[in-house]
Order: C-alpha cells, then sequence, then structure tokens
C-alpha cells in the first residue's frame, strides 16, 4: 500500500512585523518629555478610569487627521526606514505618513477594538511601556474559525481569536490598517503608558523589488 500524502497551504497569511530599538534612549526621552508637554483631549477608542490629570476619560490623545507628530519629532526618518522594509517583505508599493498621534493611558484604562479606515499600513511606537503595559491585541479576520466555535484542542496559529504582543519603550509594530486591534478589555497598569501611532497612504512609484 502507497503511503498517503499530505500538503498544509497557509492561505492569506497577514503580515505583522515588531522592530525593536527603533529609537535611541535620549531620542525616548526627548520624546517622552516633549509629549507630556503637549495638550491633548479625549480619544473615543481609549476608555476607563486613570489617574493622569490630563483629563478624567483615563487617557489623552493629540488624535488630528493632519497633524504629523512623528515629523514635528524629528523621527520619522527612522520609522519611515521601518515601512520600507515591511513594504519590501510584502511586495508592495512604499508608502508615506498622512497623519500620526500619540496616546498616553493612565492605569486600569483599556484601548477599544478598532481599525484605521482610509489608511493602508498603520503602526504603534511605544515611548513608554513594559511588562505592565496593557498588550496590543490583534483579531483573528477568520470569522469563520471565532464564529462557528471550533473548540479548539490546543491553540494553534489557525484557530486562535486573537494574538497578544506585549509592548516595549522603543518598539513599533506596522500592521495592515483593515485588522482590528485594541486591548481586548484587558487593563493597563503602567502609569503613562505612552505609544505614537499613525497612518499611511500608498506612494506614486514603482513596485518595490
Amino acid at each position: 500500500m502507497m503511503m498517503m500524502r499530505s500538503d498544509v497551504a497557509s492561505l492569506f497569511p497577514t503580515l505583522v512585523m515588531k522592530f525593536s530599538d527603533v529609537l535611541s534612549k535620549e531620542e525616548i526621552d526627548r520624546v517622552f518629555t516633549t509629549i507630556k508637554g503637549e495638550k491633548a483631549g479625549d480619544h473615543e477608542a481609549l476608555i476607563g478610569a486613570g489617574v493622569s490629570s490630563y483629563n478624567n476619560g483615563g487617557g489623552v490623545s493629540s488624535f488630528s487627521r493632519t497633524d504629523d507628530v512623528l515629523s514635528r519629532l524629528n523621527i520619522h526618518e527612522q520609522i519611515q526606514q521601518c515601512l520600507d522594509e515591511y513594504c519590501g517583505v510584502l511586495h508592495i508599493r512604499r508608502v508615506s505618513f498622512t497623519n500620526s498621534w500619540f496616546n498616553i493611558q493612565d492605569v486600569g484604562s483599556t484601548l477599544r477594538m478598532h481599525h484605521h479606515p482610509d489608511s493602508a499600513i498603520s503602526g504603534a511606537l511605544y515611548i513608554h511601556a513594559d511588562e505592565n503595559s496593557s498588550p496590543l491585541c490583534f483579531e483573528n479576520p477568520n470569522q469563520l474559525g471565532v464564529f462557528q466555535h471550533w473548540n479548539p484542542v490546543s491553540p494553534s496559529e489557525y484557530n486562535c481569536e486573537f494574538v497578544a504582543f506585549q509592548p516595549r519603550t522603543a518598539e513599533m509594530i506596522v500592521f495592515p490598517s483593515w485588522l482590528r486591534h485594541g486591548s481586548m478589555d484587558r487593563q493597563n497598569q503602567t502609569v503613562d503608558r505612552t505609544v505614537i501611532s499613525f497612518n499611511t497612504e500608498y506612494k506614486k512609484e514603482h513596485l518595490t523589488k
């Protein structure tokens, strides 16, 4: 009897990349000090009670559809280098920033699950985060597995509901903007958990090789 063979085809993988040591300690300290001194308001994705004096909503955000915090802080070139690498792995056109903003979360706050419309690729650069910070969780876009209750015997890349990244200072997570993300109701336990987020659009140039 012939031995039966099988092949696994992992179709349509979703690329999420983590970059470490994106900024030096001196740059991190400068950026953190600058951000702490800027005015900010509410963000609908930030929920929960907080301990900061910025507002009473558990976190603050500088979100603006036209603001570009990365350029104002003079750290856009390092971020662009990471984006170029991400696009190269995907073999897609390069992207450029459309806007960027900072979020500061207090102890007890959470980040609502959401996505970034009108953007190609998004990212989160962590200015202040540690092992007590709430994770960045990505929801499995394969809804069949989530809604049909596969009841997995053990977790795998095929049956998980979400994947969580534990943020660290000077790390950056880059992901497709349509991918839903948040903290999955996990409360932040770090004072001043600080992140710069950004959106992008495709550059009008040839495909990367």
